[in-house]
């Protein structure tokens, strides 16, 4: 199967050659109107001649091959979107991380992107198996046309002689390769409805992405407000605090002084009352009276006994 469709350009080619030769006036033009090959032939309708069942044949193959390189042309669509897909869920994400594990575990947006990234892959998938399809139909679609071209080089061969017999061959491998043509358009179609998904998917993932990005944005900027706003209240908390302290501060100094003040007015008082009392006055006013009354007693006696000596 491989080798088959390795040669495969060979083979068409070599199909043209000998259609060519065995037909030179209708086939040989037929490349020309390839895009129309199977939409007026019905797979059940019989040739009336080699000549048509080659022609059938021939434009079936062509269109098979035709079909094969547009379902190839949409798997690469559909690779792209798919790229596209996973490289905007992985924008996405990047963005809300930003805002912390929370905001990826619980973003919608986020959920979106990877349900498309996820879209697009199983759509990826789908094209894929069309066009191998489409590739396997294409095969059947050689294989029949070869095998007509063999009957037209035996019916040659035999000069006609059993024309009948190799036309009725000749009709069923036509049948087969206007068959196979057919599936393998019908193949190139799933495989370009799955690259329209892949393209959906991605345009979603793209949607979902700028959601998450002006979440992300917006979050950020209230993040910073509200930052703004906190140190903003630290700072003015630190000044209250501040005044506070020094208010305390300046509280405690000033009971300090007065309390400083009353305790040195009292030692001044306490000190001038002690020096009036141990003090004495010239005139014994400063004696306390319970010393007094000796004294003058013994003043007394002492000028009696004065008197008597003199």
């Amino acid at each position: 199967m491989l080798a088959v469709m390795v040669m495969r350009p060979f083979l068409c080619a070599l199909l043209f050659f000998a259609l060519c030769c065995c037909f030179p006036n209708s086939v040989c033009a037929a490349d020309d109107t390839a895009t129309n090959t199977t939409e007026d032939v019905n797979a059940s309708a019989i040739p009336t001649n080699m000549k048509e069942a080659f022609d059938w044949a021939f434009k079936a193959m062509f269109k098979a091959r035709e079909e094969v390189d547009e379902a190839n042309q949409h798997c690469v669509q559909a690779k792209l979107s798919a790229t596209k897909a996973a490289g905007l869920e992985k924008e996405a994400e990047m963005a809300l991380k930003k805002l912390g594990a929370e905001a990826v575990t619980l973003s919608k947006a986020l959920q979106d992107a990877r349900e498309a990234n996820r879209e697009a892959e199983a759509a990826v998938t789908e094209c894929e198996a069309a066009e191998a399809a489409a590739q396997q139909a294409e095969i059947a679609t050689l294989d029949a046309a070869y095998e007509v071209l063999n009957h037209v080089k035996t019916d040659r061969k035999d000069k006609n002689s059993k024309t009948r017999d190799l036309l009725d061959k000749a009709a069923n491998h036509t049948a087969i390769a206007v068959k196979k043509a057919k599936e393998a358009e019908a193949e190139s179609e799933k495989a370009a409805a799955a690259a329209q998904k892949t393209l959906e998917a991605a345009e979603k993932a793209a949607a979902a992405r700028t959601l998450a990005q002006d979440v992300a944005a917006t979050a950020s900027a209230l993040l910073r407000q509200r930052e703004r706003e906190e140190e903003i209240r630290r700072a003015r908390d630190r000044e209250v605090a501040e005044a506070a302290k020094k208010a305390a501060v300046a509280e405690v100094m000033k009971k300090f002084a007065a309390r400083k003040g009353n305790d040195a007015a009292l030692g001044r008082n306490s000190t001038s009352t002690r020096l009036q009392r141990t003090r004495p006055r010239v005139d014994g006013g400063g004696i306390p009276l319970l010393l007094r009354a000796p004294l003058l007693m013994l003043a007394a006696v002492a000028s009696f006994f004065g008197f008597l000596l003199c």
